[in-house]
């Protein structure tokens, strides 16, 4: 059988939009790597967190090409970003995000 653990969707809205294909190639690679994310560690309102360094080494993006991306999916309203709350020895948590453009199944 297939291995359903194996494959994550990305919403056909979202890369049949005119926007979506407007997108810097790292915002586009940023939203597919995220995409992977959802899947995997979404909690039950939709967020799940990743520091921008294992960002940057999961995607093989520099962590400035991250930032621009996140900037710019925000911008075309497909990620929302709450940022890591706590700081300590000048090291701030992870931020949590959310990926737009999914429709909820019911």
């Amino acid at each position: 059988g297939v291995d359903m653990h194996n494959e994550f969707s990305i919403p056909h809205l979202v890369v049949e939009d005119k926007k979506f294909k407007e997108l810097s190639h790292s915002a586009v690679r940023l939203y597919i790597y995220m995409a992977k994310l959802k899947n995997r560690y979404e909690d039950n309102e939709g967020w799940f967190w990743r520091s921008i360094k294992t960002l940057a080494e999961d995607t093989g993006m520099s962590e400035r090409s991250i930032s621009y991306a996140k900037k710019e999916l925000m911008k075309f309203g497909l990620l929302e970003i709450k940022r890591g709350i706590y700081v300590e020895k000048l090291h701030r948590s992870p931020d949590w995000y959310k990926l737009n453009g999914y429709v909820k199944r019911i």
